[in-house]
């Protein structure tokens, strides 16, 4: 498990880069596309948080985005597999 976490964790981390856009508002004119993943169980967790931190992240676009703009996928610890990342990835992939 932390093998697969630490391949996947620089590309989440780009992504949540990406997120947040310079002045990004709830009314712009394009489509919000978020992959978010918190994965808080393993042993020897340095970031124990990223699951509520991910659900903070995906209430605040919920919060600003409107729905019909926003395509969101949030996967939490045991749904945080590398299958279902790279699902939620390749759906976003053919919707952007």
């Amino acid at each position: 498990m932390q093998k697969t976490i630490t391949r996947i964790l620089p590309l989440l981390i780009l992504l949540l880069a990406g997120l947040f856009p310079a002045g990004a508002s709830a009314d712009h004119d394009g489509r919000t596309f978020a992959v978010l993943v918190g994965v808080a169980d393993y042993p020897t967790s340095p970031l124990p948080r990223t699951d509520e931190d991910a659900s903070r992240i995906a209430r605040a676009l919920r919060d600003h985005v409107p729905g019909d703009r926003l395509q969101m996928h949030l996967l939490l610890n045991e749904q945080a597999t590398q299958r279902n990342v790279r699902r939620a990835l390749n759906a976003v992939a053919q919707q952007a």
